[in-house]
Formats: structure tokens, sequence, C-alpha cells
């Protein structure tokens, strides 16, 4: 992935010369780069190796980039028709029908499909991915309610004056699944870190679930594999 840092105006020379103090203070640009390789940052600029200022501003440009995304709907809340907001609520429901079943048991085979080939110390669906029940800041007791949203949208909206009606859905549905799909995903990067040590430009994502090795250097075949993946510490955690 090429490293794009010219739009922060920062030169060659101040990179450099930040990088040259921060060894002088005695601190290991090795261990920073091992660091920045775990969460993705990219190790070239193009043809070349980046500084760890460089890498440092590429995360930065990255953090940027993501608030310059941010998703827009609230803004547009005041101006969307009543009968399509009303409408479309009830949409959210449907994954239950459709969805959730399935996606509990595909992360069942690709679990299943991980510990028979050999995977351990997989992450917990309901430990690691579920948040726990008395860490949410609203309960029975406290949890509220909105009766502008009562008074503008009228009777189809008085479900949402139940308390049970907001536990339900943010302290069960929202939660769970976006716990289960997170699970998922996880298991199936976990899949690709072992099958597949083969870099593209989408490989940082993977950079949080890592292994120690993947299929190809457990198999005795890592002088297959391109220099850059062989040494990758995302599947290869002698590369650290």
């Amino acid at each position: 992935m090429p490293l794009q840092v010219s739009d922060m105006h920062l030169q060659h020379k101040f990179c450099r010369s930040f990088d040259n103090e921060l060894e002088g203070a005695n601190i290991s640009l090795t261990a920073i780069h091992r660091v920045l390789d775990k969460v993705g940052a990219p190790e070239t600029n193009g043809g070349g190796s980046t500084t760890v200022t460089q890498r440092l501003c590429w995360l930065i440009s990255q953090q940027s980039k993501g608030e310059e995304e941010r998703v827009q709907i609230g803004g547009s809340f005041d101006e969307t028709p009543h009968w399509r907001f009303l409408a479309g609520v009830p949409l959210i429901y449907l994954p239950i029908l459709v969805g959730i079943v399935p996606l509990i048991l595909c992360a069942l085979l690709v679990r299943t499909h991980l510990r028979m080939v050999g995977a351990r110390n997989l992450k917990s669906y309901w430990k690691d991915f579920v948040p726990n029940w008395v860490s949410h800041s609203h309960n029975r007791k406290n949890q509220i309610v909105s009766d502008r949203f009562i008074a503008k949208y009228g009777s189809p909206a008085l479900i949402t004056r139940s308390k049970l009606f907001w536990i339900f859905n943010c302290k069960l549905y929202c939660p769970l699944s976006v716990a289960l799909l997170a699970y998922l995903f996880y298991l199936v990067k976990v899949v690709e870190q072992w099958w597949c040590p083969f870099g593209h430009d989408r490989k940082h994502i993977y950079a949080d679930v890592p292994i120690d090795k993947s299929f190809w250097h457990a198999n005795g075949d890592s002088d297959l594999l391109h220099p850059d993946d062989r040494e990758n510490p995302s599947w290869n955690e002698d590369a650290l």
C-alpha cells in the first residue's frame, strides 16, 4: 500500500531528524516499527523504506480520513418523512428471522474447522465479544424513554414508552448482533491468516488477529512465499 504523507506538508529531512531524535533518546526504533507492523502501518513508500515518523503520519492521516467519512444520519432526521421513518423501523428486526440462525451456523462451522486443523487459544463469543451485562449504562430502573418521539409520531410510537422496548433493543438485540458479526469476522480473519498469508492492499486490517504461524510456515514451505509475506508478523511470530 503506497504511503501518502505529502498532503501533511512533512519534509523528508524533518522525518529523518525526528527519527534521529528518537534514537538519541535511547528509544528503540525497531520496537516502534514492530508496533507499527501490528497496527498495519505500511512499511514502504512506493519503492523505498519509510521512517517511524512517516509511518506515524500515515496513521494520523487515516484517523483524519475516518473523521471525514463519518456517516451522516442524525442531521437529516427532521427532514425524513414520518411514514418512511416508521416503515423503516421494523426492517431492523427482519435479520432476526432471516439472518441470525445462518450466521450462528456459519460461526460454529468456521470455529469447528479451525479447531479441527489444530487452532488453539481462539477467542470466545460470550467472553470476548458480548459486552458484560453490568457494563451497560442503563438498566430497568434508570432506562430512559423519549416522550418527544411519541409526541412526534403518535400512536405508532407508543411501544417506545416501555422501558422493556429499549432494554431489549439496546441491551440484547443490538449488542448480541454486533458481537455475532464481529466474532464471525474474527474467525474468518483467522482462516485467511492461516491458509492465505499473501499480501494485498487490505491485508493490514487483519493485523488485529495475529497467529503464530501460517500453514505455509508450519508446513515448511515458507521459502516459497514472497519475502514480505514470509516475514510478516501477522502470521509469523518469529518475525517479531
